[in-house]
């Protein structure tokens, strides 16, 4: 049916039908890899699906308020976003396990959701912990992984309807601080 269409169409067009012995060639293809982001402000860079829109953001801490800033990406299936909070105040060595832990149960309980699973890790060097919220009301899963560098917390979400999370793992192996 192509042969005929086409032979159709170089008639009209007052051209002879012709025919090629030799395949005709095909445009390379290339996979462009995104440019990370850079947060000058919150001091790190990242791949986002798309560029992220910025909003502050602020987070209660034992009765005070700290300003967060929030960089967020809508992808196809959801949103990833970082996070981060500088802290005017170093945390204590054997306080950083209790302070993520603490932090992931506030973002669990600001959702609506529950966390399903903890994980206590090593992230850039530094403590982290990554966990998985179900916001079973809204059929929402948010991955998230909490890392304290420094005297600042960034937290690194991805949520989605419950499939899987892409953008969030490319996110979360490109972020790093500079």
């Amino acid at each position: 049916m192509a042969v005929a269409l086409s032979a159709l169409v170089l008639t009209a067009c007052g051209g002879a039908p012709r025919r090629s012995t030799s395949p005709p060639a095909l445009a390379p293809t290339t996979t462009q890899v995104p440019a990370p982001f850079i947060a000058a402000d919150g001091h790190f860079s990242a791949v986002f699906p798309v560029a992220p829109s910025q909003q502050s953001q602020p987070v209660n801490y034992q009765g005070g308020v700290l300003h967060g800033i929030i960089y967020s990406s809508e992808t196809p299936d959801g949103v990833v976003q970082v996070l981060y909070t500088p802290l005017p105040f170093r945390i204590a060595p054997d306080m950083i396990r209790k302070g993520l832990d603490a932090g992931v149960d506030s973002e669990a309980s600001a959702v609506g959701g529950t966390v399903t699973t903890r994980n206590a890790i090593t992230y850039l060097d530094s403590p982290a912990e990554d966990a998985v919220i179900n916001v079973a009301s809204k059929g929402e899963v948010f991955k998230i992984r909490a890392v304290l560098i420094g005297s600042v917390i960034y937290e690194l979400q991805g949520v989605t309807l419950g499939g899987p999370s892409p953008e969030y793992d490319e996110l979360v192996s490109t972020f790093h601080t500079i």
